[in-house]
């Protein structure tokens, strides 16, 4: 019992930190370092399934799609959010720099 608490705190922190990287990155005048863990996460699943489909039961390999397909889904959603809201604020704050200096002009 003791092992199952260790890996599922170790896989939280792995989940916050790279929340923190990708809040991070997304942060960065270009726009695409906040993209490489959601594109990495869409391309994840889609390596595995490669793998997953070539049986010839349907019943497994649906479930075995959906059992790989899901977390991926979940967690790209998480840093797309995260990706999105940064850069929204980052394109405001820009906007308002914008205006301020052309006010000093």
């Amino acid at each position: 019992m003791a092992h199952l608490l260790y890996t599922f705190f170790v896989l939280i922190l792995v989940f916050v930190v790279c929340c923190f990287l990708e809040y991070i990155l997304a942060k960065l005048p270009h726009p695409l370092p906040g993209l490489i863990l959601p594109i990495s996460l869409a391309l994840i699943p889609i390596i595995l399934l490669l793998g997953t489909v070539t049986t010839y039961d349907v019943l497994p390999s649906l479930t075995a799609v959906l059992v790989t397909f899901l977390p991926f889904v979940f967690l790209e959603l998480v840093f797309l959010s995260i990706y999105f809201s940064t850069r929204k604020r980052f394109q405001s704050r820009n906007e308002i720099d914008k205006m301020n200096i052309q006010d000093l002009e």
